[in-house]
């Protein structure tokens, strides 16, 4: 993960927006976690570490949760989507996963990583 999307993530969510990395994996989006948690300065952040419902808090309201697609993603309304290459593949090759998802991809700003 490159430190300009990292920043950028936690830019927008210091902003008070709601941004959700969408992984492949469980496993690449605890990757994807760690990465942000590790290059960033998280002075005054709550960072959560539950299994499968990693996330990052701003005390301003803004958060970053990190979700595989196998997961499900519904109910989410974020402000910033983020796709990783993995989510990618596995949205196209799973019907289901892409409608599960299609919805909250509406009216978020999507990125690709």
């Amino acid at each position: 993960m490159n430190r300009y999307v990292t920043d950028g993530l936690l830019a927008d969510m210091r902003e008070g927006k709601s941004v959700l990395v969408i992984a492949g994996s469980r496993y690449e989006a605890q990757y994807v976690h760690h990465a942000v948690v590790e290059s960033a300065n998280l002075a005054g952040l709550r960072v959560l570490r539950a299994n499968g419902r990693e996330a990052i808090v701003a005390p301003g309201g803004g958060r970053i949760d990190f979700r595989s697609v196998g997961a499900g993603v519904r109910g989410y309304a974020p402000d910033v989507a983020v796709l990783t290459g993995g989510a990618t593949g596995a949205l196209g090759e799973n019907p289901r996963l892409r409608d599960d998802v299609w919805p909250l991809l509406y009216r978020a700003e999507v990125i690709g990583i």
